[in-house]
């Protein structure tokens, strides 16, 4: 991350992070370096292990539940830190898997805006920490975002299946928003949510992408996002041309910017 953050200027960086190989306090120092470097372009995916064969490799036994029991409070020492570990007075927390007293940080964590006048989610000035995207499909990763995260991440899913997950959830805990990959899987949270007697967007708000049709008739009506398919081909037609001429590439990466069409799901 460190080494494609300074040889880039707008990629935002996501890096994956999982409790239990690392103290909370040497991350947050790690992490704050790498926002400096890279100008705050940096956000962090939470995840609390993967199958137990994998964390049973890094000496990890623990079960599912205390997984996210210690990835819980990995993430409350990190935002304390992010909080009061650089201007405050330092970070006192005793818990069941972790224990820090006066921890205090030199490196303060830089945000977007304080390098640019765009602000975005990797961080914001009145928290001064990376946007916390946090990964799982189970409802202890729900639950842990809503609490502490951002963004809740899970793969994706049939509407159905990701409609009985978020109805399993307590109602003070359950996701106010869903972007779906695409406008038909919004469709379907419709549906779900409806039948559920979830009310689109008082109580859970619903955004597609790829602009269909059908988006424009949905009650209410879907917000979502154009594919720029124009700019997405003469992008491709212009490296095609490049290469035949044996010309260098002009990107090695290119961003097409997609317009979001805002109507009454939001």
């Amino acid at each position: 991350s460190t080494a494609l953050g300074v040889w880039t200027e707008k990629i935002k960086l996501i890096v994956a992070c999982r409790s239990g190989l690392m103290s909370p306090t040497a991350f947050v120092q790690q992490i704050n370096t790498l926002s400096v470097l890279t100008q705050g372009r940096v956000a962090l995916n939470i995840v609390a292990g993967h199958t137990p064969q994998e964390q049973r490799y890094y000496g990890d036994f623990m079960t599912h539940d205390q997984r996210f029991s210690r990835t819980g409070e990995y993430v409350a020492v990190c935002r304390a830190l992010w909080r009061d570990g650089v201007e405050g007075e330092g970070v006192n927390f005793s818990g069941k898997y972790y224990r820090i007293k006066n921890a205090k940080l030199k490196t303060p964590f830089i945000v977007e805006a304080d390098v640019s006048e765009t602000a975005s989610l990797t961080g914001t000035s009145a928290h001064r920490r990376p946007a916390l995207f946090v990964a799982g499909s189970s409802v202890q990763a729900q639950v842990l975002a809503k609490k502490l995260g951002d963004i809740w991440v899970c793969v994706a899913e049939a509407p159905a299946a990701l409609a009985e997950k978020i109805l399993d959830v307590p109602a003070a805990l359950r996701p106010t928003a869903l972007l779906c990959a695409n406008d038909l899987m919004a469709v379907g949270c419709y549906e779900f949510l409806k039948e559920a007697g979830l009310r689109i967007p008082e109580d859970v708000a619903v955004v597609g992408f790829d602009n269909r049709e059908i988006a424009q008739f949905m009650r209410p009506p879907l917000t979502t996002l154009v594919l720029p398919h124009y700019d997405m081909g003469a992008a491709a037609v212009d490296q095609v041309l490049d290469f035949a001429a044996g010309l260098t590439p002009r990107h090695n990466q290119l961003k097409v910017e997609c317009e979001l069409i805002e109507r009454e799901s939001v």
